[in-house]
């Protein structure tokens, strides 16, 4: 297998193209994480604002045990917000 030898020039130039590759490619990931957080904040931020204000104060392991049980009503709700506070 024959070997390919670089001059020191070239090295250098391949080393530093790749250090390049590398930025950018970890800025473009940065960017594309930042924006599915966005996106992901945007969708809750929608549905929280979508919640009966009568039981936001509700935490959501009380509401899924309640789920496991039964499907759970607005008055189910309110009594298990009114044992918690």
């Amino acid at each position: 297998m024959p070997q390919t030898l670089f001059t020191q020039k070239e090295k250098e130039q391949l080393i530093q193209s790749l250090r390049t590759l590398k930025a950018k490619q970890s800025e473009y990931l940065r960017r594309e994480a930042d924006r599915i957080a966005k996106t992901c904040e945007r969708k809750v931020a929608r549905r929280l604002n979508k919640v009966s204000v009568t039981i936001q104060s509700v935490k959501v392991q009380q509401v899924l045990e309640l789920e496991r049980k039964q499907s759970p009503t607005l008055a189910d709700l309110r009594t298990v917000k009114d044992t918690t506070d």
